[in-house]
C-alpha cells in the first residue's frame, strides 16, 4: 500500500474524530478510547491507535512501522466523486492503523452498501467505504468459513454452455443495478451450469413500477409479477428507501418448459436506498430455477404435500445462504449478511418465540418446514439460511446437491435425508441445533 493511500485513509478516520482539548490523562502509552481520535497535550499531538488488543496514544510525529502493500484496504470515491490529489506522507507522520478498524461494522446497524464503478463497496462505522474485509478467517467458525469455502469453489466457474438467456430488460430499471444484477445471474448461471443435464433456457424480467401494463400483456410467464410492481409504485421516492423484488422458477407455461427470473425495483432507486438483502437478491431467485428443476415435474409448489417434500427453509433458506454466499465478495461480509439477516427477520417476526436453548432451534427448525403460518413462511428466510449452511458445512456442497435431487423423488423430506445422509430429518435437526444456538446466542441472545 502506498503512503498516499495510507494518508487518505488516516485522513479519513481523523475527519470524523476532530482534534480534542488538552488532557491532562494524554500522554504517550496512556490508554485512549476511539481508535483514529487525536489529542493534544504540552504541545505535542497524540493519535489513539491500536496496539495489540490495546488502544493507546502515541504521539504523531513517533516513528512507525511501513504496512505491507496488502495490508490495508482502499476506500473508493462514489462513481459521481473525482478524489482530490493526495499529499504525500512521510513515515514518521504516519500513524499505525489496524485496517480492521477501519472496515468494521456493528451487527446491531443496517449494512449500507453502494456501487463504485460497478464494484460493490460496504460503509464502516467510521463513514469509510471498502470492498475488502482484514478479518482473518479465524475470527469465523469453522461451519461458516467452511460453508463460504464450498460454494466459493463453484463461484469460480466462468462458463455456462447449458444456459441460455432470454433477456427483458426495461428501459426504466436503474443502469447500476442493471448492470449489478446482470452480473450476480451470470456468475449463478456459470456456478451451476454443470448440474443441468440438458440446455436449459430462462427468461429474465427487469422492471420496474412503470412497467406494470406491459408486464400484464407479455406473458403468463411473469404474470404473477405484477402485484409485485404495484406495490413498488406506492413507495414514494421522498421517503428515500427502496427494495428488489423477485421471483424464480422452473415451469411449463404457454406450452413452453422453462425457467424465469424476475427483478423488480423503482425507477428512481439506487444502492443507497436499498435494504441490506438486496445485494443476493438475484442470486436467490437463479437458486429457485435450479431447485425446481431438479424437482420438475414430480413435486409442484402448489399442491398439498409439497413442504412434507420440501420444507420451507429449504425453499427460502437455502436460496438465502447460496444468494449471499455467491454475491459477497469475502467471508468477512458474508458472515456479517448472514447475522443480519437473521436480526431483521427475528425483529420484526420473531417476537416472543423462544430461542435460548437446543430443543428451541430443533423446534424453530420444525415450525419453518410449512409456510402455512405467515411466521412460519417469513423465518424460514433466515433459519433455514442458518440451517443450510450448517449442512454444506457439514457435509459439503456435492451432499447438498444429492440431497436437492431427492427432493424431487422421494415422498418426504425425512426419507430424502435418511437416503443422502444415513439419518432422519430428527436426528439432522438435532445435530445442528449447537450451531443454530451459537448463531443465536451472538445475533439475537446476546
Amino acid at each position: 500500500m502506498s503512503k498516499k493511500l495510507l494518508a487518505l485513509l488516516i485522513a479519513g478516520a481523523l475527519f470524523l474524530n476532530p482534534i480534542v482539548g488538552v488532557w491532562a490523562a494524554v500522554k504517550n502509552g496512556s490508554s485512549c478510547k476511539k481508535i483514529g481520535a487525536t489529542a493534544t497535550a504540552k504541545q505535542k499531538t497524540y493519535v489513539c491507535v491500536k496496539e495489540k488488543k490495546k488502544s493507546v496514544w502515541r504521539p504523531k510525529a513517533m516513528p512507525v512501522a511501513t504496512p505491507k502493500p496488502s495490508s490495508l484496504p482502499t476506500p473508493a470515491p462514489s462513481p459521481t466523486e473525482t478524489p482530490a490529489p493526495t499529499p504525500t506522507p512521510t513515515p514518521s507522520t504516519t500513524p499505525n492503523v489496524n485496517p480492521v478498524d477501519l472496515e468494521r461494522l456493528t451487527l446491531g446497524s443496517n449494512i449500507s452498501y453502494r456501487l463504485n464503478n460497478g464494484v460493490l463497496e460496504r460503509r464502516s462505522d467510521l463513514g469509510l467505504f471498502f470492498s475488502t474485509d482484514s478479518r482473518d478467517q479465524s475470527s469465523f467458525s469453522t461451519i461458516r468459513a467452511k460453508a463460504f469455502d464450498e460454494i466459493t469453489k463453484i463461484k469460480g466457474n466462468q462458463s455456462y454452455a447449458n444456459t441460455k438467456f432470454d433477456w427483458d430488460i426495461r428501459t426504466n430499471f436503474p443502469t447500476l443495478i442493471e448492470k449489478y444484477n446482470v452480473q450476480r445471474l451470470k456468475e449463478a448461471a456459470a456456478a451451476f451450469d454443470a448440474l443441468f443435464q440438458s440446455p436449459i433456457t430462462i427468461n429474465v424480467l427487469l422492471a420496474t413500477e412503470k412497467d406494470v401494463e406491459y408486464v400484464s400483456s407479455r406473458s403468463q410467464f411473469f404474470s404473477d409479477s405484477v402485484d409485485q410492481l404495484k406495490r413498488l409504485g406506492t413507495l414514494s421516492e421522498k421517503n428515500g428507501q427502496a427494495w428488489i423484488t423477485g421471483g424464480g422458477g422452473y415451469y411449463t407455461r404457454e406450452g413452453r418448459t422453462e425457467g424465469k427470473v424476475f427483478l423488480g425495483t423503482t425507477s428512481w432507486a439506487s444502492a443507497s436506498v436499498f435494504y441490506p438483502e438486496w445485494i443476493q437478491v438475484a442470486s436467490h431467485e437463479y437458486f429457485h430455477v435450479v431447485q425446481q428443476y431438479f424437482q420438475f415435474p414430480n413435486v409442484r409448489e402448489y399442491d398439498s404435500d409439497f413442504n412434507q417434500k420440501v420444507p420451507q427453509h429449504f425453499r427460502e433458506g437455502s436460496a438465502n445462504f447460496i444468494g449471499y454466499a455467491l454475491s459477497s465478495t469475502n467471508l468477512g461480509w458474508y458472515s456479517d449478511a448472514m447475522d443480519v439477516s437473521l436480526i431483521r427477520y427475528w425483529r420484526g417476526t420473531g417476537q416472543g418465540i423462544n430461542s435460548k436453548t437446543e430443543a428451541d432451534m430443533i423446534s424453530l427448525l420444525r415450525f419453518t418446514e410449512s409456510r402455512n403460518d405467515p411466521r412460519a413462511f417469513e423465518l424460514g428466510y433466515p433459519i433455514g439460511a442458518i440451517f443450510w449452511e450448517w449442512v454444506v458445512g457439514t457435509y459439503g456442497y456435492d451432499k447438498f446437491t444429492a440431497l436437492m435431487r431427492e427432493f424431487g423423488r422421494s415422498p418426504s423430506f425425512n426419507e430424502s435425508t435418511t437416503k443422502i445422509l444415513g439419518m432422519g430429518k430428527e436426528e439432522l435437526y438435532k445435530n445442528s441445533a449447537p450451531y443454530l444456538l451459537s448463531v443465536f446466542n451472538r445475533a439475537i441472545n446476546n
